[in-house]
């Protein structure tokens, strides 16, 4: 059984940023032209990210709709190592907020909000594992 988390990311990010952080982690990834898909190396987390074209209104609720998505993510965790992979995605989106000045929202299934970047940080609100 997996956990899926879903991430939503302002207009104005590239795949090649996003592989750029995954290269400081040693993740194993394929960057194709509008999509990049692989796994974390310590939780074999698989992940995907692609544009979401044309750009569309954040779909995580409870936050605040005042930018368009230009790229989204998943996160696809096994139960079993969910810790491991709850660490990962938050060493990704900590590199993220360094990289990149966009806000974005990480989810579960869009319901439940547990990490919110601003422009300039990352906020967990959320564990996934307590």
């Amino acid at each position: 059984m997996t956990i899926t988390m879903n991430l939503e990311v302002e207009v104005g990010v590239s795949l090649e940023e996003i592989a750029s952080v995954l290269l400081g982690m040693n993740a194993k990834f394929v960057l194709e032209a509008s999509s990049l898909t692989g796994n974390f190396k310590e939780s074999n987390c698989y992940f995907l990210f692609w544009y979401q074209t044309p750009p569309c209104d954040i779909s995580a609720e409870g936050v605040d709709k005042e930018f368009k998505v230009g790229l989204e993510g998943v996160f696809n965790s096994r139960i079993s190592s969910l810790a491991e992979s709850w660490s990962d995605m938050k060493i990704f989106l900590e590199g993220l907020a360094e990289k990149i000045k966009l806000r974005f929202f990480l989810s579960f299934q869009y319901e439940s909000l547990y990490a919110a970047g601003d422009g300039s940080c990352v906020r967990f609100l959320k564990n996934m594992v307590d």
